[in-house]
Parts: C-alpha cells; sequence; structure tokens
C-alpha cells in the first residue's frame, strides 16, 4: 500500500515510502519529498492520500 509505481502517458511515477512521515515522489526525472500530516500507523490517512495524488498531477503538468 505505501510503495506504488506506474506509468502515465509514458511517463514512469512511483510513491515510496522512506519512513515515519517521508515519502518520495517521482515523476520522470523529478523528485520531491512529501511529508504526512498524520502517521501512517495503519496506512495512510485520506487527506495525504489526496495531497500526494495532487502533487503528482502538479509534476506531471496536470493542475
Amino acid at each position: 500500500m505505501f510503495n506504488q509505481s506506474g506509468i502515465y502517458k509514458g511517463v514512469p511515477w512511483s510513491v515510496i515510502y522512506k519512513g515515519g512521515r517521508i515519502f518520495e515522489l517521482k515523476v520522470g526525472d523529478k523528485v520531491e519529498s512529501y511529508s504526512c500530516l498524520y502517521e501512517p500507523v495503519f496506512g495512510i490517512d485520506i487527506s495525504d492520500q489526496q495531497e500526494i495524488n495532487l502533487k503528482l498531477d502538479k509534476m506531471q503538468g496536470l493542475r
């Protein structure tokens, strides 16, 4: 659930859990980090999932 990857319109992307509240987001050659608002003890909080998705969209130039 924490680590995910794929290809969108020919551009690879990934979300890698680095520990604690930190996730690394990659889209193509762009790399950014995201710090969760809430500790992901039993999974990622829905608000953090939304923020990660928005950040990925911005990195892909969709927003």
